[in-house]
């Protein structure tokens, strides 16, 4: 079948795509008749119902593409076949649909594929945690603005606290008593780049006129961390502990997150115009959720 979309539904029409979907989604239809809850998906199409291609190849417009190609190294590791660049992203939870666009019931055909954690909402948003956790115990490496910035040697510790004195000392957002404070603490307490992570996390707060000079220092100096192979197994050996479940049971609990699923078609019945289709909207109220 081929990539369609129907503006309106007659009678007949609701009565054709309740007999289609009890034929293509007998899978999905299981899951959701017994949780009585569904997948949920925001889209910016606006049509009744429509019937589409997951596609081969996604477009990240909120995620490094280096990134998510490790996350997806990761997923094809654990045999996961449903990964970000070939998936859709569902969730049960329908407000957290809402915030991509209009909400739309999803039904995907027979044979799809599926992938999700336990632990991870939206990994776009518990990227950094994750990244945390893998690289907890590196004693070279810096967070700054969630990102992980890789030092090749102890010396840059004190290069970098010089330079940050040299950065206080010459801003005008702050009194001297307090940039006296600032900078005592970075002599006497700042000890390892872990240290600096947290000074920096809560200091430039303060510093708002100095954030750009920092990134720029740390773009000279440091490498990016997945330029390092030693890491980016460690973020993979994460991603696969988060990632290491095969249940779909488990999406529709207590489990609040994203669901990638991929495989050749699913199908979108629009929630928002559901109420104006009475076949549709009864059939689809008597199975999956009463």
């Amino acid at each position: 079948m081929l990539e369609s979309s129907y503006h309106d539904l007659s009678l007949d029409t609701q009565k054709d795509v309740i007999e289609l979907l009890k034929k293509d989604c007998k899978y999905i239809l299981y899951f959701y008749k017994k949780h009585k809850k569904v997948f949920y998906r925001g889209m910016k199409n606006n049509e009744a119902f429509v019937v589409k291609k997951y596609r081969k190849e996604r477009f990240f417009k909120n995620m490094n593409k280096d990134l998510s190609d490790l996350i997806d190294e990761a997923l094809n590791e654990l045999g996961k076949k449903a990964k970000r660049i070939n998936s859709i992203f569902v969730t049960t939870k329908y407000l957290q649909a809402k915030q991509y666009g209009n909400v739309f019931i999803i039904f995907p055909k027979d044979g799809f594929h599926f992938t999700f954690s336990k632990s991870v909402y939206d990994l776009f948003l518990d990227i950094n945690p994750l990244l945390k956790r893998a690289l907890k115990n590196r004693n070279d490496i810096l967070f700054y603005k969630y990102k992980p910035y890789v030092f090749k040697d102890e010396k840059y510790l004190e290069i970098f606290k010089s330079y940050l004195i040299s950065l206080i000392k010459k801003s005008t957002g702050v009194s001297p008593i307090k940039k006296d404070a600032f900078i005592k603490e970075l002599n006497d307490d700042i000890h390892s780049f872990s240290d600096l992570s947290a000074y920096l996390k809560k200091t430039f707060y303060f510093f708002d006129d100095l954030k750009n000079q920092v990134l720029d220092f740390l773009n000279k100096n440091a490498k990016s961390y997945l330029e390092v192979q030693e890491i980016k197994e460690l973020i993979k050996n994460e991603i696969k502990k988060a990632y290491d479940e095969n249940d779909l049971n488990e999406a529709f609990g207590n489990f609040n997150g994203e669901v990638m699923i991929s495989n050749s078609l699913y199908y979108g019945v629009n929630f928002e115009k559901l109420k104006k289709y009475h076949i549709l909207n009864n059939w689809i109220e008597e199975n999956f959720f009463l």
